[in-house]
């Protein structure tokens, strides 16, 4: 009888852990920038509602470095049970290209998630550069000489951007890199630097002053705080691409159950208008997504990395 009773405790316990399901403990997000970046936030203001939805604790860490190639590394490493995800950028698709040793392959490393935002970038020039327009901006730096525009990083969305519209125009523009973003703005608004393609985020202020006139925005649509700038699309560049992208992945061979309860739980949370309103104040447009979609988007980041190698716009490692 003994016996028998403890093997229906024993029965009634592992069914309530299974009815449990996942997950059955805190999630670790990990983050490749350090706390207060643009992916920081975005990831403390989903996983805040993801946590309430799931019930469980998801713990944001910030692990920098190379780019974020060693967040990416760890995230690749660690035990797919679904309990580490990456909260990743476009970054993970450039470091692979130019950094091939050291960057994991975001496509065989990874299972993905779930697409969560995109982020568009604007073309500014300082108020004292005469073009109003883009075509008029590409006429000017070719008589103009000795023009300089302002970036963040090598392989970013916006110097891609900035790239391959000089390689598609011929437009002359020398590249000036900035580890800092508040200074990019201050020597482009002060005319230091003349040009500068960055997110809406970081510039709005100096536009909102006059300071930097903006001339066109990357991105299928206008943007909502730059109604009368067009769209590269509507000026004849229809090819030309300069978005931030995030998504959630985790380490390939993570089973079905955890990635499809995560991809589901980001979905629902990007819904609530509190998490709109608060990514809309970044100039984050939510993008919940099938896994397959993250994957596209990969892909097309890689290619597109892999002609500005081609282009001579980037070198690998």
């Amino acid at each position: 009888m003994k016996t028998k009773a403890f093997a229906a405790v024993l029965l009634l316990g592992m069914g309530a852990a299974h009815a449990q399901g996942y997950p059955a403990r805190p999630v670790r997000a990990i983050v490749g920038f350090a706390a207060g970046g643009q992916i920081d936030g975005i990831t403390r203001i989903v996983t805040a509602k993801m946590a309430e939805n799931l019930k469980q604790t998801i713990v944001v860490e910030n692990r920098p470095g190379a780019g974020s190639s060693m967040a990416t590394e760890l995230v690749a490493r660690s035990t797919p049970d679904g309990y580490t995800v990456y909260f990743a950028t476009n970054s993970i698709a450039v470091n692979h290209v130019l950094t091939p040793k050291t960057s994991p392959d975001p496509v065989k490393s990874f299972t993905p998630v779930s697409l969560i935002a995109t982020a568009e970038s604007v073309l500014l020039v300082n108020a004292a550069v005469p073009a109003k327009s883009v075509s008029e901006l590409i006429a000017w730096t070719k008589k103009a000489g000795n023009v300089n525009y302002a970036t963040t990083g090598l392989g970013t969305p916006a110097y891609l951007g900035m790239e391959f519209l000089k390689h598609q125009t011929g437009m002359r523009a020398d590249m000036v890199l900035y580890k800092d973003v508040g200074q990019a703005g201050m020597d482009a608004a002060s005319g230091r630097v003349q040009l500068w393609m960055t997110l809406l985020t970081p510039s709005l202020p100096l536009i909102q002053t006059g300071k930097l006139r903006p001339l066109a925005v990357s991105g299928p649509k206008r943007m909502a705080s730059l109604p009368d700038v067009p769209t590269f699309r509507e000026i004849g560049f229809p090819t030309l691409q300069a978005a931030s992208w995030y998504a959630i992945l985790a380490p390939v061979g993570t089973s079905r159950e955890p990635v499809a309860r995560l991809a589901a739980e980001a979905k629902r949370a990007l819904g609530y208008d509190e998490v709109k309103q608060k990514l809309a104040t970044l100039a984050i447009e939510p993008a919940g997504s099938s896994a397959e979609e993250v994957s596209r988007v990969i892909k097309d980041e890689i290619e597109r990395i892999r002609l500005l190698v081609k282009l001579g716009a980037l070198k690998p490692e």
